[in-house]
């Protein structure tokens, strides 16, 4: 079948932008009302469809953009407080064990999939496990199989616990771990939750004990709620699962150690919270459910009037997909159902995922309306054909040459360096499939990971690179400081992750799924039994690795024999123990993880974030501490200062550089503090190097004391007056290597002694963020400076030293009228995906945008630079090079151009403005035809309009 493509014949001048008015909205927009959608239309037909819309905390709907109407979804669990935002993350929400095997050929698996066909038409990822790394389209779900029905007769449905219990039943332990839980008859009937664990007669299905090894482990309540047999009519439930089948068979085979995740997607929801400062709230789109995530106290300094979250996500960096029409050839793919301008995808990477050819990765040359060509020199092994799936990668991609053990280099390639710093690589065919690590540092042809790879990667490895879809950034007004929240960890930190986990002082673990924390074990002779911290959720016949006894015959990987109870079980052990003595444990200058293998001291004077306390079931809400590191071995981190201590089995944590995002400089005090001064003596230095005649690098061969960074003065005879580091090019970071600075050299310095120091005033008026140790999570402004000592109006407590670390922000904070926006599709491919836009807010003029592959802000000149945005303003992202906006609640719309940083107009609301309120309610959507439009709620009213962006 041929499909007719729509075709945009509107004309520039001749032509102005129309706005249609739309159904309206099912209420008012609130003053924490929000809206967010997908990156893209045409990964599946559902993300070009909707739009969510949060119009308050009791209504979240859907608008449907082919029918003008809106759908009423869940609502959040937690309340919303003064701001919200919302953001589509289109490859994201809870993954899914393998519960069996539907059949032969081997494209068919078992898993828990909601009702009916909804899963139908997504893509299913093997995340871990055998088969890791595949990725398949689902064809055909049937219908719920049930292999077991009761009913309640007793209830616990409250955030954090929930649980039905049937006192008619006599399960084994955890046999029904990964099956989901629907409810038939009576009140609550047609819900659906997912199975935690269970004992002989009780089904948890949320059990917040559990989060440290289950971030999922929080689902909202059943809502209505479900109620025992005898108090109404009370609510009977079906355990069930279904057989889903996917276009091409999986091979290797999986099995039950797979993992999966339907690329349903989820929305994350970030609101302000009183007692907590922020909430994360997850929404997975599939099952009309949310999750109450983890928030730490002590992230931001100041609540905030106003927030903004922007994520990395996946199919930001998949450009086009299709499947072939029919015969292809070894140089060409041809798909009938597209209408592409010639030549548009001229050096992009085709890659085929699935169905005949697939695990080709193709450098595309040429393309006509329909077809794309790649050189008769690298012809495809298969030629595609009807059956072939395939992406088109927006940033880069290719073929490994040879790999290392933290190395990925393809010779050929001419990457600036560190242009993909703070990306991720990930290995999508051949050895290592299915890794996905950030990137910490690339040169022409080589990529450097931050942590070594499970599996080097060598020439057989294809890999792509894209965001990094760990991280929601999160910027809050009142803060200069950025804020990540780390999904994977569901801990927030200020720095970069580079590694990160559950404190355990013996662990359990079963595939990808996080570590599980032992508390005890015993043995009669090689027969253990464990005893976790908490319930573990683990089933009979898994193969699980125990790791973190001092007697070798614990560790190592053992199949489950029995489960006696939630938080026990028992195997056959290597031999038999001479003592059940755990290796390690908590302390408040330690934090024991037993699943790693760090080398010795690697992370002396990074800073560990982690949770000191359980999340609240409510909230989320946990104590979050950050300490420097004096130390390590291959499990412990000892911490330059006592602090809480973690708490086995419930604390997660993430490790991170000192600096942080927006940092112009950073340290820890040393020497002398007071109630109004922070000082560090390390910024005074004396360095041993060399400037050419007229030249403006230093080179460092030396080191005699101190730090040497940017926007430090370096002093010589030979140098003027006034020169400062402007960058370092090579080299250690602040040590040896190679700097530009800002003042030639007159005449040469040949192996002369080099001074540095803060230049004096040169922070004053900038931001002080107190990162870690005592006096924590607080911004200041910065009055003066000498060479090492900062001034401020008043710091408490009083730094203390060698214990709190701080950060120097160049950007100032941001105020009302604020939103990040990441420009993953600018046309210039020296820039695609590298920065985050943002207004100043607070009703100064101007934006700003952050430098993902330095971490640092850059302050924009934009013309004309008049007008002023605060509370009120909306925004949005065209997914190319326009970042749109609206002057508060006034008429117009504006739309700052991100090539040139110029601004022209946009258009006019068709109707009055509306009252001043906060939240961004305004869209761009994309049609499966490629057509752009915006969506927009008026202010503080049920009006919503769209236009065409065809200008």
């Amino acid at each position: 079948m041929t499909t007719v493509l729509d075709v945009n014949y509107n004309v520039r001048q001749v032509d102005l932008p129309l706005w249609e008015q739309l159904y309206p909205a099912a209420a008012v927009s609130a003053t924490n009302s929000t809206a967010c959608s997908a990156d893209n239309g045409f990964m599946h037909a559902n993300f070009g469809r909707y739009i969510y819309y949060l119009i308050s905390g009791s209504a979240f709907y859907r608008y449907d953009t082919w029918t003008d109407t809106m759908v009423q979804l869940a609502s959040p669990p937690v309340a919303l407080l003064t701001w919200t935002t919302m953001r589509f993350a289109g490859a994201m929400r809870p993954e899914d064990t393998i519960l069996g095997i539907g059949g032969s050929p081997a494209n068919q698996i078992q898993i828990p999939a909601y009702h009916g066909q909804c899963a139908k038409g997504y893509d299913i990822l093997v995340v871990d496990g055998t088969g890791k790394g595949q990725r398949r389209v689902i064809t055909n779900v049937a219908d719920p199989v049930p292999v077991e029905q009761g009913m309640a007769t007793t209830i616990a449905n409250a955030l954090g616990g929930i649980t039905i219990t049937d006192n008619t039943k006599a399960w084994t332990f955890n046999m029904w771990v990964g099956y989901q839980v629907r409810i038939m008859f009576g009140a609550g009937v047609g819900q659906v939750r997912k199975i935690l664990s269970n004992t002989a007669t009780v089904l948890t299905l949320g059990d917040v004990t559990m989060l440290g090894h289950n971030t999922y482990a929080n689902p909202q309540i059943f809502t209505p709620a479900i109620v025992a047999t005898g108090t109404g009519v009370g609510s009977q439930y079906q355990i069930e699962s279904s057989i889903v089948t996917v276009n091409d068979a999986f091979s290797p085979a999986l099995d039950t150690t797979s993992i999966v995740r339907i690329c349903s997607g989820s929305i994350f929801l970030h609101t302000s919270l009183a007692t907590s400062f922020y909430c994360v709230q997850q929404y997975d789109i599939l099952t009309d459910t949310w999750y109450v995530r983890t928030n730490a106290t002590a992230m931001l300094a100041i609540t905030g009037t106003d927030g903004s979250a922007e994520r990395m996500t996946e199919n930001a960096s998949i450009w086009e997909r299709g499947q072939g029409s029919g015969a292809g050839s070894t140089t060409t793919l041809v798909d009938n159902t597209k209408n592409w301008p010639i030549n548009c995808w001229a050096g992009k990477y085709l890659r085929i995922w699935s169905g005949t050819g697939k695990g080709q990765m193709i450098l595309i040359v040429s393309n006509t309306s329909n077809t794309l060509t790649w050189a008769s020199g690298s012809p495809a092994a298969v030629a595609p054909d009807a059956t072939s799936y395939y992406f088109i990668q927006g940033f880069d991609a290719g073929t490994c040459t040879t790999g290392g053990a933290s190395t990925l280099q393809q010779t050929g390639k001419t990457w600036a360096v560190n242009r993909w710093a703070n990306f991720c690589v990930k290995i999508v065919y051949g050895t290592g499939i299915g890794q996905l690590v950030p990137i910490l540092s690339n040169t022409a042809d080589t990529l450097t990971v931050y942590a070594p790879w499970l599996i080097a990667p060598d020439n057989t490895s294809q890999y792509v690179i894209e965001g990094d879809p760990d991280k929601n950034f999160l910027q809050v007004a009142a803060n200069a400081s950025m804020l990540i929240h780390n999904i994977y960890d569901d801990v927030p930190s200020l720095g970069r992750r580079c590694d990160g986990g559950l404190a355990c002082n013996a662990s359990v673990q079963f595939g990808k799924n996080k570590p599980v924390a032992i508390a005890s074990g015993s043995h009669v002779g090689s027969a253990g039994t464990v005893t976790t911290a908490f319930p573990h959720g683990l089933k009979v016949g898994q193969v699980v690795v125990i790791k973190g006894f001092t007697d070798a015959n614990w560790n190592g990987s053992w199949t489950i024999l029995t489960v006696p109870s939630a938080t026990t079980f028992t195997c056959t052990l290597g031999g038999t123990p001479a003592a059940d003595t755990l290796t390690a444990s908590q302390s408040g200058t330690v934090l024991v993880d037993a699943t790693k293998n760090w080398t010795s001291n690697q992370w002396a004077n990074y800073v560990v974030y982690f949770i000191s306390t359980a999340p609240a079931a409510a909230s989320g809400m946990a104590t979050g501490l950050a300490c420097e590191i004096a130390s390590n071995t291959a499990t412990a981190l000892t911490l330059k200062v006592s602090s809480t201590p973690p708490v086995n089995g419930t604390t997660r944590y993430v490790i991170c550089p000192r600096s942080i995002i927006g940092a112009m400089d950073s340290g820890i005090a040393t020497g002398t503090q007071s109630g109004t001064t922070l000082q560090d003596t390390t910024k005074v230095g004396s360095f041993t190097g060399s400037v050419a005649a007229g030249g403006t690098v230093l080179t460092i061969s030396a080191v005699g004391s101190g730090y040497l960074m940017p926007t430090h003065s370096v002093t010589h005879a030979n140098l003027p007056a006034g020169t400062v580091v402007i960058a370092q090019l090579t080299g250690t970071p602040g040590g040896i290597g190679t700097y530009s600075i800002s003042n030639p050299a007159n005449p040469i310095i040949s192996g002369g002694t080099i001074a540095s120091g803060w230049a004096v005033n040169f922070y004053a008026g900038k931001r002080l963020r107190t990162t870690a140790g005592t006096g924590m999570a607080q911004e200041l402004v910065i009055s003066s400076n000498t060479s090492n000592t900062l001034t401020l109006a008043a710091i408490s407590p009083t730094p203390v030293t060698l214990v709190t670390s701080y950060a120097i922000l160049a950007n100032s904070a941001r105020g009302l009228g604020i939103q990040l926006n990441w420009a993953y599709g600018l046309s210039d491919p020296n820039t695609i995906g590298k920065y985050m836009h943002t207004s100043r807010g607070g009703a100064v003029v101007g934006f700003d945008r952050l430098d993902l592959t330095t971490d640092k802000w850059e302050l924009l000149a934009i013309t004309p630079m008049m007008e002023t945005l605060t509370q009120a303003s909306m925004f949005a992202y065209d997914g190319g090079d326009r970042f749109y906006f609206t002057k508060e609640v006034t008429m117009m719309l504006r739309y700052l151009d991100l090539v040139t940083n110029t601004v022209h107009g946009a258009g006019m609301m068709p109707y009055i403005a509306g009252a001043t309120i906060l939240g961004n309610r305004m869209e761009i959507f994309e049609t499966i035809d490629g057509l752009k439009y915006m969506w927009i709620n008026r202010h503080s009213n049920v009006d919503c309009y769209k236009c065409l962006l065809f200008y």
